[in-house]
């Protein structure tokens, strides 16, 4: 009967760690593709103008300059997304809106976005606002230089091809559950044959 039982206590541990996705990898910005705004709104409730309109791919063209062209350069890398302004720096209007939008054409889940210790400030910084699928960069009425390193958080979880994903190895764990019940069961009805 200790063999059994064993035999099923094992089989739970194996369910269990079936149920960890070993090589689970968070997700990277890494394959997207999008555009890249120039906007700004000249009233709150005006319509906003688009000066410049840069698709981009990530990685591949990676590097994307916003407008004027050259200026400034902006990076997208794994979860980071890099704003380089020359040193000389850029004035920004101070209108409601007058920044940078960044539009992912497929949606990766975006949670947040913060400004790494790794930046390289000289003066300003921007409004951040986002949705799960864009990042907007406020800069009205600033003057901007340094580099400027964004943190991006992502929602998703990508499991490579061949790993379990935890739904496949419930129905294991639930195996060994029911053997687990089903020694139980034997050892009682035994035990009242004895007495």
């Amino acid at each position: 009967m200790k063999t059994g039982i064993s035999t099923t206590i094992a089989a739970l541990m194996l369910g269990m760690v079936a149920a960890i996705p070993t090589g689970a990898t968070a997700a990277t910005l890494d394959g997207l593709s999008g555009d890249l705004y120039r906007l700004y709104q000249l009233t709150p409730d005006g319509p906003v103008t688009i000066l410049d309109d840069i698709p981009f791919s990530v990685p591949g063209d990676n590097t994307i300059y916003g407008y004027p062209s050259g200026l400034p350069n902006w990076s997208i890398s794994g979860t980071q997304i890099t704003l380089g302004m020359p040193v000389f720096g850029n004035n920004f209007s101070a209108l409601p809106f007058n920044g940078w939008k960044i539009v992912f054409s497929s949606d990766p889940g975006i949670v947040s976005v913060a400004l790494d210790p790794a930046s390289q400030i000289t003066e300003g910084n921007a409004d951040i606002t986002f949705t799960s699928d864009s990042i907007s960069f406020n800069f009205q009425g600033q003057r901007v230089a340094g580099t400027f390193v964004y943190d991006i958080g992502l929602s998703a979880i990508e499991t490579p091809p061949g790993e379990t994903p935890l739904p496949a190895a419930l129905p294991l764990f639930a195996s060994g559950l029911g053997a687990l019940g089903l020694f139980a069961h034997r050892r009682k009805r035994q035990a009242r044959k004895h007495q």
